[in-house]
C-alpha cells in the first residue's frame, strides 16, 4: 500500500439532499441518488475472511443486472425492492434477511431467460477450464449478447416516491407498479408506456460521427471497431428525476430530454451536435442537469417548466482532455469519459462542483464549477477550460500501466472522491467475453485511489492509493458514510471479494472472501448496501445478497 498523504482530521460528510419525488429509505436511482454519488448513509460490513455459503442468496433473474432501486413497505413490516435487467422486472423481498422473488413480469420485446437457463449458463461459466473453452461457449450460446441484448433494456432505472419503477428500453420508457400496493405478493403490472418518437433518434448521424473519428485516429480499417459501430443504436440510456418531479433522460445520440411522469405533455429536448452520451446524468435541487458527452461536459437547466442549454439561463459546456485513439475493453472503442457526472459540495461553505474522470489513456480526475465561475478563479495550468476548478492525474500510486481508465463512475462522499482503475489493457471483444475472462483467465486492472477536495485551496489532494487492489469488470464501488469505507468488488488469488477501505488511510477494514464462482461477477453493475447493511452484488447471473456478520 502506498499512502501519499493522510487527512489531518475526520471530515464532515454531506450528500445530495433527498429528492422528494424519489423513493426514500434506499437508493432510488442508479448511482444511488440524484447527484449520482454512489454513496450511502448506511453502516456496511467490517469483517475479514471467507463467507459461508449460507450467507449468500441469488435470484436467477437473467444475465447482467445493474442495481436495485427503491424501498416498498407493506403492512406487517414486509419490505421489498425493484430490480431489472434486459428481460424482466422483479419485485424482491428484502426485510429480515429475505432475498426472494415476490413477483416478476417479462419486458415486452425482449427475450425471456428462465431460471433454469440462467443457472445453466452460470454452470458453464464456472466449469470452463480455460479462456478458450469459456469463449468458445460464449460464441456458441451467447454471441454478442452484451451488444445485442444486455444494452437493450434495464441498464439504468429509477423508483419514485409512489413506488413506481421506471425502466428504459431501446425504444420506450416503461413504468411498472403493483396490482395491490398493500400486498407484497401481488402481481407486477405495466402502468404506462411512452414510446420514444422516431424524430428523437439520431442513429445514422451518430454512426457517421463515430466512423469519422475512427478514420481520424488512423484505425479506419479496424473491422472489429467498425462492426461495433454498426451495431450501435440511438436509444435512451441514463435516467434521473428533477426536484420538481419530471423525468430527465439522455439519448446515446446526443440528446437530453425532459418529460412529465404521466407522459401527458410533449417532451422538451436539447440536442448537442457532435456528441454522444454514453453514461447517465445527475441533477441538482436548483434545476441543473449534468451530462458528460464523449467530447465535452455539459450543464443544462430545467427551470419554471423550461429546458435550456443557453448560458444566460445558467447552462454551460466545457471541453476536457481526451484521447483520439479508441480506448480498449468495455468502452467499446470510445474516447471520452466513462463516468457519469457526479455532484460534489452541498454543505455550507463548500465549493459546488461536478466531477468526472476524463478521457485520457491515463485519466485525470476533473472538477468543474457547477454554477457561475468565481470571479477570482484562474484557469488551472494544463486544463482545457477556465470552467475546470481543479484537475489531477490519477496514478494509482505510480503504476506503469499504459491505461489508467475507468468505466466505473467516481464515488463521492462529502469532499472525498474515490476512483478505480477499471480498464483491462487488452481489447477483448465481444463485451461479455471481456467481462468474464478478467480475473479467472486474465490479469484484471490494478489500482484504486482516494482524492479529497480542498475547499480552501481549490485543489485536489491525493490521500492514498492501493496498487494491490484489483477491480475487474467495471463494477461500480459504493461508499458508506457511516462505516467510512469505500467498498469495491475485487479479485485476487482466492477469487472474488468485497473489500472495504478506510476513507482516510486506505487501510483494509473489510475483506469478504466469496470464491471463484462467476455469480459474484457484478459486470457493469453497482455494488450497493441494503438498508440493513447487507451487501448487494449486481451479479452476472442474477442479483446476489451477501449477509454481513452481526
Amino acid at each position: 500500500m502506498i499512502i501519499l498523504a493522510l487527512a489531518a482530521a475526520t471530515s464532515a460528510i454531506t450528500l445530495p439532499p433527498p429528492n422528494p419525488f424519489l423513493s426514500q429509505g434506499a437508493p432510488a436511482v442508479t448511482h444511488n441518488d440524484s447527484g449520482a454519488s454512489d454513496a450511502m448513509p448506511v453502516e456496511g460490513p467490517r469483517e475479514q475472511g471467507p463467507v459461508a455459503p449460507e450467507r449468500v442468496k441469488r435470484i436467477p433473474t437473467g444475465l447482467l443486472t445493474i442495481n436495485f432501486a427503491g424501498l416498498l413497505r407493506y403492512p406487517g413490516g414486509v419490505q421489498a425492492t425493484w430490480n431489472t435487467n434486459n428481460n424482466r422486472v422483479t419485485k424482491i423481498r428484502i426485510d429480515n434477511g429475505h432475498w426472494e422473488e415476490l413477483a416478476s413480469l417479462p419486458i415486452e420485446g425482449m427475450t425471456l431467460l428462465s431460471a433454469e437457463t440462467v443457472n445453466a449458463h452460470l454452470a458453464a461459466f464456472d466449469r470452463a477450464a480455460s479462456e478458450t473453452e469459456l469463449r468458445g461457449y460464449l460464441a456458441r450460446a451467447l454471441p454478442f449478447y452484451a451488444e445485442t441484448q444486455a444494452r437493450e433494456a434495464g441498464i439504468y432505472s429509477m423508483t419514485d416516491e409512489r413506488g413506481q419503477f421506471y425502466v428504459l428500453t431501446r425504444s420506450a420508457i416503461l413504468v411498472y407498479g403493483q396490482a395491490d400496493d398493500r400486498d407484497p405478493g401481488s402481481a407486477v403490472v405495466l402502468l404506462r408506456k411512452w414510446t420514444i418518437p422516431a424524430a428523437l433518434k439520431r442513429e445514422e448521424a451518430a454512426r457517421a460521427l463515430l466512423l469519422a473519428r475512427l478514420e481520424r485516429s488512423g484505425q479506419g480499417e479496424n473491422a472489429e471497431l467498425r462492426r461495433g459501430i454498426g451495431l450501435m443504436r440511438d436509444m435512451p440510456l441514463g435516467i434521473n428525476m428533477t426536484y420538481d418531479g419530471h423525468i430527465v433522460f439522455s439519448m446515446v445520440g446526443g440528446s437530453v430530454v425532459v418529460i412529465d411522469r404521466e407522459f401527458r405533455n410533449a417532451p422538451q429536448v436539447v440536442t448537442v451536435p457532435g456528441e454522444l452520451f454514453t453514461n447517465s446524468l445527475s441533477v441538482d435541487p436548483d434545476g441543473g442537469i449534468y451530462a458528460v458527452g464523449d467530447r465535452r461536459m455539459h450543464k443544462f437547466v430545467w427551470r419554471r417548466g423550461k429546458l435550456s442549454d443557453r448560458p444566460r439561463d445558467g447552462a454551460w459546456s466545457s471541453p476536457y482532455d481526451l484521447t483520439e485513439s479508441p480506448l480498449p475493453g468495455v468502452r467499446g472503442g470510445g474516447t471520452g469519459s466513462g463516468t457519469t457526472a457526479t455532484l460534489l459540495g452541498f454543505g455550507p461553505g463548500e465549493d459546488r462542483l461536478v466531477v468526472i474522470a476524463d478521457g485520457q489513456q491515463r485519466m485525470n480526475i476533473v472538477a468543474f464549477w457547477r454554477d457561475a465561475i468565481p470571479r477570482d478563479a484562474r484557469r488551472q495550468p494544463g486544463t482545457a477550460s477556465r470552467r475546470i476548478a481543479g484537475q489531477m492525474a490519477v496514478t494509482m500510486g505510480g503504476i506503469a500501466d499504459p491505461y489508467i481508465q475507468t468505466e466505473a463512475s467516481i464515488g463521492v462522499a462529502g469532499p472525498y472522491a474515490f476512483v478505480l482503475n477499471g480498464m483491462a489493457p487488452q481489447n477483448i471483444k465481444p463485451d461479455l467475453d471481456n467481462l468474464l475472462v478478467q480475473g479467472p483467465f486474465r490479469t484484471p486492472p490494478q489500482g484504486v485511489e482516494m482524492f479529497r477536495w480542498d475547499h480552501a485551496g481549490n485543489r485536489w489532494d491525493s490521500l492514498w492509493a492501493r496498487a494491490d487492489i484489483s477491480t475487474p469488470a467495471a463494477i461500480i464501488p459504493v461508499l458508506s458514510t457511516v462505516s467510512r469505507q469505500a467498498y469495491v468488488m475485487g479479485w485476487d488469488s482466492e477469487g472474488w471479494n468485497v473489500t472495504g477501505l478506510d476513507f482516510d488511510s486506505g487501510r483494509t477494514e473489510t475483506r469478504m472472501v466469496l470464491g471463484r464462482s462467476q455469480q459474484f461477477n457484478g459486470a457493469w453493475g453497482v455494488l450497493q448496501l441494503l438498508p440493513d447493511g447487507d451487501v448487494f452484488i449486481p451479479g452476472i447471473a442474477g442479483p446476489v445478497r451477501v449477509a454481513r456478520q452481526r
